[in-house]
């Protein structure tokens, strides 16, 4: 078994041009030597992203672009790269990348000594911009009560902040108990003691499973502010969402369910069904909001 220090894995969904630029600014921003290896795992995209990032990418042995059997999501598809790429090599550490994501700065070299230096944090990310904006909102988040978890899901509530102080453990490093999927560097004995991500969830609430199992093993995740990435999601303007009502509200209702349906299971799985029937309630009431959103748009759009 080789060893090296730490195993990137981005998981790429018809984005490939997402996806190289996130690699070129992993490689460019980063001292990415030896000890790294990148894992690109296509999730079965419906174009020719993984022939052309397979191509794209050849002729550097330290990047590896593999195919998963199906398209099982965000979970599967990054427990899938994790897992083939350990039939190889032994890590020290694991980062998940979203494709989406670029980086202007060495964030490894500033995270992975912070990760070291605490043997009570299992995991470790840094701020994020996201659409040229740094909100303090939506930098970590503490694991949601009962009621947040339902309050959250109703399409009438507005997003319920969990407590704004986080106790500081470093000069810039912060103890919190959730971090963004979209990046993050994580031990990997303790990503395999707790089975990794959850393969129920299709996409949606992985990190509340994640950070609910962290927690449950008495260890904790840090935030260090003093470096940065970038999120590139694009959001979509009030007359697109609008045009989406209107023409694809197939798509809209299918993700919607899969949004609701990993709810349901991590309150199911994760908080022993406590809320189960409110979070019903809330769904019934969801879809109803839903269909009114389509007429409104049927009005509206011409």
């Amino acid at each position: 078994m080789i060893s090296k220090k730490t195993l990137v894995v981005i998981l790429n969904y018809n984005h490939y041009k997402n996806t190289k630029q996130c690699v070129e600014s992993l490689i460019s921003s980063n001292d990415i030597g030896n000890d790294f290896l990148i894992v690109i795992v296509d999730n079965c995209s419906k174009n020719e992203s993984f022939e052309i990032l397979k191509k794209y990418f050849y002729k550097k042995d330290f990047i590896k672009v593999i195919k998963t059997d199906h398209n099982g999501g965000y979970s599967y598809g990054n427990n899938f790269g994790i897992l083939y790429a350990k039939k190889y090599y032994e890590f020290k550490y694991i980062a998940i990348v979203n494709p989406d994501v670029t980086f202007n700065s060495d964030v490894f070299d500033v995270l992975i000594p912070k990760l070291e230096s605490n043997d009570k944090i299992s995991m470790i990310s840094c701020g994020v911009i996201f659409q040229n904006k740094f909100n303090i909102l939506n930098q970590s988040w503490n694991i949601p009560s009962v009621k947040q978890l339902i309050l959250q899901h109703s399409l009438l509530s507005k997003k319920l902040p969990t407590r704004f102080s986080y106790p500081v453990v470093g000069k810039t490093l912060f103890e919190t108990e959730l971090l963004p999927g979209s990046f993050f560097i994580i031990k990997d004995n303790v990503f395999s003691e707790v089975g990794y991500f959850d393969d129920n969830i299709f996409m949606y609430n992985e990190e509340i499973a994640l950070g609910i199992k962290i927690k449950n093993i008495g260890m904790i995740a840090a935030l260090d502010l003093s470096v940065c990435y970038y999120h590139n999601h694009n959001c979509l303007s009030k007359r697109d969402i609008l045009l989406k009502y209107k023409y694809k509200f197939k798509n809209v209702k299918d993700e919607y369910n899969v949004t609701y349906d990993s709810r349901r299971y991590v309150c199911k799985r994760y908080y022993q069904g406590k809320g189960l029937f409110r979070l019903g309630l809330i769904n019934f009431m969801n879809k109803i909001i839903l269909v009114l959103k389509h007429w409104v748009a049927i009005f509206l759009v011409k």
